[in-house]
């Protein structure tokens, strides 16, 4: 899932910008809007959650990798790939899963966390957390 937004309070109307915001929940793709001022927009990923392992002194999953505000350059793009990590699933006896990797085409890759560590047991874990990315970007008025 996508959702593009305008923040109510983001309208600086005297400097001719306007903040512009898109929240990816699912993979897809962000289209680069055609008032994209100064060619570069503001990235904020999340890679997904390991899982972790349910058992006595077992171990919860890592939280995924992250990056917050990274400025990535899209001059000369038309289109840019998001790819959103999946939550590590869950496991019964075992390690836990991974989470997927969460990725703004090849311009920003975050890793997904580490699964929990193994205990013999025959109770399911708790799962992980997807991903999610966060495009802001101004444009021209």
């Amino acid at each position: 899932m996508s959702m593009r937004s305008t923040p109510g309070n983001a309208t600086p109307a005297s400097s001719g910008l306007l903040e512009k915001r898109e929240l990816f929940t699912a993979s897809g793709t962000w289209t680069k809007p055609p008032k994209l001022a100064g060619g570069v927009v503001f990235i904020t990923a999340i890679g997904g959650g390991g899982s972790g392992q349910s058992a006595a002194s077992a171990s919860g999953g890592d939280g995924g990798e992250y990056v917050y505000n990274y400025l990535a350059d899209v001059s000369t793009v038309g289109s840019v790939a998001v790819t959103i990590g999946a939550a590590g699933a869950s496991a019964t006896g075992a390690v836990g899963n991974s989470g997927g990797v969460t990725s703004f085409g090849s311009l920003v890759s975050v890793s997904g966390g580490a699964g929990g560590g193994a205990i013999s047991a025959a109770s399911p874990s708790g799962a992980g957390a997807a991903g999610a990315l966060l495009v802001i970007w101004m444009e021209t008025l």
